[in-house]
């Protein structure tokens, strides 16, 4: 290439980002939708119609003061509560209906901290693993 060539060169824009394909990646439903959810306990309205959704790939807060259901919210989309009305889809399924299926989907750390102060992350993870019946040779994939 002369120098003439060299000064006749555009500088080149950096390629576009190849667009995902397959895997869970390319899948459009929110992550979480809530659709018109109401709770209730007795004449107390917790949740008055909340409609919202979380793209997958998302870290969202709730911020709110006391009292303003962040809390029963977290609850109905773990499915600790059963709403009174409304939807709550996890990754596009039902939580009521597969209140199991969505419950694998989803890791919720409530604001108390559930841990034993007298052990480690990793202790407690073990104490959890057994109570849950994992066996000591498939806890490594996990738990690390």
């Amino acid at each position: 290439m002369d120098n003439d060539e060299q000064n006749d060169a555009q500088p080149q824009a950096p390629p576009e980002p190849k667009a995902r394909t397959g895997g869970a990646g390319s899948d459009r439903r929110p992550a979480i939708e809530l659709k018109g959810v109401t709770k209730r306990f007795g004449a107390n309205t917790a949740v008055d119609d909340v409609s919202f959704s979380v793209p997958r790939g998302e870290v969202v807060g709730f911020l709110g003061p006391n009292g303003s259901g962040k809390t029963t919210t977290m609850r109905l989309i773990t499915s600790y509560y059963t709403p009174d009305s409304g939807s709550i889809l996890v990754g596009g399924v039902d939580n009521q209906a597969s209140d199991v299926e969505t419950r694998r989907k989803i890791g919720y750390l409530p604001e108390n901290n559930p841990l034993y102060g007298d052990l480690t992350v990793h202790e407690y993870l073990e104490f959890a693993a057994d109570l849950h019946g994992l066996p000591r040779k498939q806890r490594k994939s996990y738990i690390g």
